[in-house]
C-alpha cells in the first residue's frame, strides 16, 4: 500500500477486528416530554483475503492470455507443478487474482437523539442522527497459475523455452495484468451525516392509527483515492530481477485524486393501520428513500476530477399494503409490495463494470407461525417477486440472482429441556446475469438442530448445515453458455454440509 514488501497469509480470509462500546440515556422532562440519546462507536480494521478465478479455460488458451498480457514469448514453454517440480500436463488452467484487501480503518461513531412530545392522541418526535465513517483500505492484488481439478488447489510454474522458469510457486505477477493492472487501489475517504428528522404518529380512534416522518440527510464527504503504478522492484529481496519484477504494481502516491463531495437529500413515510377488531388489522405506508454508495463510485465517471461527485444516490420508492392477524395459537402476516430503485452506477472489481439500471418489482410475503398442542411449533414464510428491469439492453429481463420465490420453514418439538427441529430454506431457479441467458437452479437447504438446556445457565447445542449437501449456486460471472462446445462457468455455491456443537453459558 506504500510501497512496503508484505506476506499475508491466505488462511486469514476473511477476518474483520472491532471493538465496540455504545451507552443510552432517557430522562423524562415532564409535562409529557421526553429525551433520548442512543450512542455507539466503533473501532474496526482487519482484512479479506480470497482466490477469485479470473480467468478458465484450455491451457493453451490460459498460456496464451498470460503471454499477451506480461508481454513473453511462450512458445515451447513447459509447465510443472510448483510444489514437487513434477510435469503438468492437464487439458485446462486457470488464472487466480488473489483478493488481499487491507482494512486499514473503518472506525465509525453514530448518534441519535431524540426528543418526544404526547399532546392528547398525538405523538412527536423530533431527531437528530449523526455518523461518522472512515473508509480506508487498500485493494492488493497478485496473479497465479493453478491446476483445474477440483481436488485442492496446485500452483503451475512456466518454464520458457530457454529453461528459465518465469514464476515464483505459480505466481505470475504483482498485479493483475490479464485485467491492465487496474485494480491496485487505495482508499481513504470519511463520511459525515447529518440528519435532523420528524415523526408525527397519531391515532384519532381506538382502531385506526398513522404516522408520518420526514428526514434530510445531509452528507460531507473528503478524502482521495489513488491507483495503480508499474515500477521494477526487489520484491523478494535476493538482490536479483525475476520476471515476476519487472512489472510490478503498487500504489501511486504520486497522482491521488480528491474527493470533495456533498449529498443532499429528503426521504419521507406514510402509513396507516387500521384494526378490524380485537385479532386482525389491516396496514399501508409509502416510503420514499435514498441509499449512498460511498466507495463504489470511486475510480468511476461519477467521481469529477475536482473532488465533485454525481449519481451518489440511488432512489428508492416502495408502497406496501398487508393483513396481519394473531389469534390464540397463530399468527400471520401477508404483506404485498411494489417498488422502484433507481441506481445511478456502481463498481465492480470482479467485473470491472459499472452498473447503472432501473428496476421495478412487485409481490406478496407471507409469514405464520403456529402452535399445536404442548411442544409442537412451526413457522415459516416464503416471498414471491416479480422484478425486471426497465431500462437499457436488458429492458423487461428479470435482475441477476433475483429468484422470484424464497421459503423457509422451522418446524420443532419441544419436551421439557429438550428442542429438536429443522430450518428449511429454499429458492427457485434465478438468471446469472441480466441478460437471462443462463439459470441458476432452485435448491432447498435442510439444517436440523438439536437444543438441550442441562440447567439454568448451561446448555448444549448440535447443528448441522446443508445435512443433505445439497450443491447449490448463488452467482455466476458467465451469463451464457454456447452448443456443442465445452463451457467452463466460475461460480460461487452454498456451504456443503457442516456440523457443528456448542456448549452455551448463561450468566
Amino acid at each position: 500500500a506504500n510501497g512496503e514488501r508484505r506476506n499475508v497469509d491466505v488462511a486469514d480470509g476473511m477476518n474483520p477486528v472491532t471493538t465496540s462500546v455504545g451507552a443510552e440515556f432517557n430522562i423524562d422532562l415532564g409535562n409529557g416530554w421526553k429525551f433520548e440519546d442512543r450512542t455507539r462507536m466503533a473501532l474496526n480494521k482487519g482484512r479479506f483475503v480470497a482466490p477469485f478465478p479470473a480467468s478458465v479455460g484450455t491451457t493453451s488458451s490460459i498460456m496464451s492470455t498470460i503471454a499477451g498480457a506480461k508481454g513473453w514469448n511462450l512458445a515451447g514453454a513447459t509447465l510443472r507443478y510448483a510444489n514437487d517440480n513434477t510435469p503438468y500436463t492437464g487439458s485446462n488452467a486457470m488464472i487466480i487474482h488473489m483478493f488481499d484487501t487491507e482494512l486499514n480503518n473503518f472506525n465509525n461513531f453514530v448518534n441519535d437523539m431524540k426528543l418526544k412530545k404526547k399532546i392528547n392522541t398525538t405523538d412527536l418526535t423530533f431527531g437528530l442522527y449523526k455518523s461518522l465513517q472512515n473508509i480506508n483500505m487498500s485493494w492488493l492484488w497478485n496473479s497465479y497459475l493453478t491446476d483445474v481439478k477440483g481436488d485442492g488447489l496446485r500452483p503451475i510454474n512456466i518454464i520458457n523455452n530457454g529453461g528459465r522458469t518465469l514464476t515464483q510457486n505459480g505466481q505470475f505477477a504483482y498485479g493483475v495484468p490479464v485485467w491492465g493492472n487496474c485494480c491496485q487501489r487505495s482508499y481513504n475517504t470519511k463520511y459525515d451525516i447529518s440528519a435532523p428528522y420528524a415523526v408525527v404518529a397519531l391515532q384519532p380512534t381506538d382502531a385506526f392509527s398513522a404516522e408520518i416522518s420526514a428526514r434530510w440527510d445531509i452528507a460531507k464527504v473528503t478524502g482521495n483515492f489513488a491507483g495503480a503504478a508499474q515500477s521494477t522492484i526487489d520484491v523478494n529481496n535476493n538482490g536479483m530481477l525475476d520476471s515476476t519484477e519487472l512489472s510490478v504494481s503498487s500504489i501511486n502516491h504520486q497522482s491521488i485524486a480528491p474527493v470533495n463531495y456533498k449529498t443532499k437529500t429528503m426521504s419521507y413515510s406514510l402509513g396507516g393501520n387500521y384494526k378490524l377488531n380485537d385479532k386482525t388489522a389491516i396496514f399501508a405506508r409509502y416510503s420514499s428513500g435514498y441509499s449512498a454508495k460511498a466507495d463504489r463510485i470511486l475510480f468511476t465517471s461519477n467521481i469529477l476530477a475536482n473532488g465533485d461527485a454525481r449519481g451518489a444516490t440511488d432512489k428508492i420508492d416502495q408502497l406496501e399494503v398487508g393483513y396481519k392477524a394473531n389469534f390464540k395459537n397463530a399468527g400471520l402476516f401477508i404483506t404485498g409490495f411494489f417498488a422502484n430503485v433507481d441506481e445511478k452506477g456502481s463498481y465492480e472489481a470482479s467485473t470491472q463494470i459499472i452498473r447503472e439500471n432501473q428496476y421495478k418489482s412487485m409481490g406478496v410475503e407471507v409469514e405464520a407461525a403456529a402452535r399445536f398442542g404442548k411442544g409442537f411449533d412451526v413457522r415459516g414464510g416464503f416471498t414471491y417477486t416479480k422484478a425486471e428491469i426497465t431500462n437499457d439492453a436488458n429492458k423487461g429481463n428479470q435482475p441477476r440472482r433475483q429468484a422470484p420465490f424464497i421459503f423457509n420453514l422451522v418446524p420443532s418439538y419441544t419436551s421439557k429441556n429438550l428442542t429438536i427441529g429443522v430450518a428449511t430454506i429454499g429458492t427457485s431457479d434465478s438468471y446469472a446475469q441480466d441478460d437471462n441467458k443462463l439459470k441458476l437452479n432452485g435448491y432447498v437447504m435442510f439444517n436440523p438442530f438439536i437444543t438441550y438446556k442441562f440447567s439454568k445457565y448451561i446448555n448444549a447445542s448440535l447443528n448441522a448445515n446443508n445435512i443433505t449437501n445439497v450443491f447449490g449456486i448463488t452467482e455466476s460471472e458467465e451469463g451464457s453458455i454456447i452448443d456443442n462446445t465445452t463451457n467452463i462457468i466460475r461460480a460461487r455455491s452454498i456451504t456443503g454440509s457442516t456440523i457443528s456443537a456448542t456448549i452455551g453459558i448463561n450468566f
